[in-house]
């Protein structure tokens, strides 16, 4: 009889320790699913925006337009995080200029904006035949700059060229690769 007594005695305590066990794990997971999916991409987030489309407009047919499936705004640090962008840019002459990239940033006071992917290269098509690949793009509003950072790789018709950077200034359509240039005519 004090075996059985001990064998009760001692369920009592263990079965208290699971219940409190399996409370404490409950709580402790429904506390986890409250968290955004999105991670700590919108903890300063004021506005979420989804689908999002920015298009500007300047003199002679200038155009610029960003479409992204979403945008995360801060008015604090005037910055938007933006989710699958795709961006077309054409200047007064006609050069149309298309890519697209996983994520990027913009600066919402000065119109700057970086793209990139998650994995693989960029490419940035141009309407005259020639295509950039590169790792990411940065567009500076205020000088109407492009520049592609990381290894661009610009090829097209007749032409073949490998650098550390190139830079598209879209008013003179003109494009300066720089950093240990390669290049190759055909």
């Amino acid at each position: 009889m004090h075996k059985i007594v001990s064998r009760h005695f001692l369920l009592v305590p263990i079965a208290l320790f699971l219940i409190f066990l399996v409370f404490s794990l409950g709580l402790s997971y429904r506390q986890r699913n409250v968290s955004s999916p999105v991670g700590n991409v919108g903890l300063e987030a004021d506005i979420q925006i989804a689908p999002f489309s920015f298009v500007q407009t300047g003199v002679g047919g200038q155009k610029l337009e960003i479409t992204a499936r979403r945008a995360e705004f801060s008015k604090k640090s005037h910055t938007a995080l933006l989710q699958q962008v795709n961006v077309m840019i054409r200047t007064a002459r006609g050069l149309e200029i298309r890519f697209k990239g996983d994520e990027g940033g913009m600066d919402t006071v000065s119109k700057n904006f970086y793209l990139k992917n998650r994995a693989g290269l960029m490419e940035i098509a141009l309407n005259n035949g020639y295509v950039v690949k590169t790792e990411r793009v940065e567009w500076l509003h205020e000088k109407g700059v492009l520049m592609a950072n990381g290894l661009p790789h610009i090829y097209g018709p007749h032409m073949d060229i490998k650098g550390q950077e190139a830079r598209v200034v879209l008013d003179e359509e003109r494009v300066t690769v720089s950093g240990d240039v390669k290049t190759s005519l055909y």
